[in-house]
Formats: C-alpha cells, structure tokens, sequence
C-alpha cells in the first residue's frame, strides 16, 4: 500500500489540548486498509523533533522558511495504523536542520519501522510474500537547506540521475 503526503499541519496540532498528543485517532478509517497490506508505506511530510517547537508554534522559521515540525507521537500513531515504512526524502526534510532528519529517522527506526531514502538508507528491500522489493526515494530539493550537509545526495536523498542510476543497479544486485 503506497500513500502520499502524511502531515500534521498547525490545524492538527492545535486541536490537541495541553500538549497530549496522540493522533491515532486520525487514521481509525483508514487502519483497516493499512494493517492488512503486506507493506505499507507514506511519505512523512514533517520531520519530528520534540526539542525543535512544532508547525503550531513556529509556522515559518526566521529566515521565512517552513517549519514542517511535529511531535514525536505521529510516528507512533502511524505504526499504530499499519505503516511499514516512512519516506524522509521531501522538500521538508531540513526544515528542523539535520538534528531533525536525525531525530526523526531514529523514532522511526525505533518504532520497527524502515526509513526510505536519507541518511544511506536508500535502497530499502522488503520481502514482501517471497519477494524482494525495492523501495527508492528522492528528492528534489529541501526548502534551499541542502547546505547543511556536505553530501546532500545520501544524507537527504538528493535526485540526480547517476545517483538514481546507481541506487537502482544497486537494488537490482541485492
């Protein structure tokens, strides 16, 4: 099962009171459908750092960027609703810097979940029934914050067509 765009927009974050947030919840229509796929996977559209302030609190950073930030408790409500893996290679992937990236590909990670397409995690292979499928993410920018690492295609998944080239004759090696 592949969806799109998973986020955790301001609206969402301030609908929760004192903090407490768990978003579960948000997916009880649709956890029926995710739970019985063989391999379900979204794009996480937020980084989630609980020490960086959330979307709710801080919409546009200093410099006018977006602050796609939330709280860590996404990630658990979305393994709780039957995710298998999470893509962090988007254009949000630095708006909480590289600590963020970090950050949120550990949570992930610790939930049991796979991270699809930053910091070397790119290809993933999932045995899906027997079968060894590859999954592959890039990206094409990250709000103008490439700068923060020095090797933007491995660490945030950055698209270029030999680094394409070269993840996808990897996933056909393995």
């Amino acid at each position: 099962c592949l969806v799109g765009d998973l986020m955790c927009g301001a609206e969402s974050l301030l609908a929760y009171k004192n903090r407490r947030y768990d978003f579960s919840p948000a997916f009880y229509h649709v956890k029926s459908v995710l739970s019985k796929a063989d391999y379900s996977v979204g794009v996480l559209e937020t980084m989630c750092d609980d020490s960086q302030p959330y979307e709710s609190d801080v919409l546009r950073t200093a410099n006018g960027r977006p602050n796609s930030n939330s709280p860590s408790t996404f990630i658990g409500a979305l393994k709780d609703a039957g995710f298998s893996g999470l893509v962090t290679a988007h254009n949000h992937n630095c708006d909480a810097g590289l600590k963020g990236l970090q950050t949120t590909i550990n949570t992930i990670l610790n939930y049991g979940m796979d991270n699809i397409g930053t910091m070397s995690l790119n290809p993933i292979i999932a045995e899906i029934n027997g079968i060894n499928v590859a999954f592959i993410a890039l990206s094409l920018l990250s709000n103008g914050l490439d700068g923060i690492t020095k090797n933007a295609e491995n660490d945030l998944g950055r698209f270029s067509e030999g680094y394409a080239k070269t993840l996808i004759d990897e996933a056909r090696n393995q």
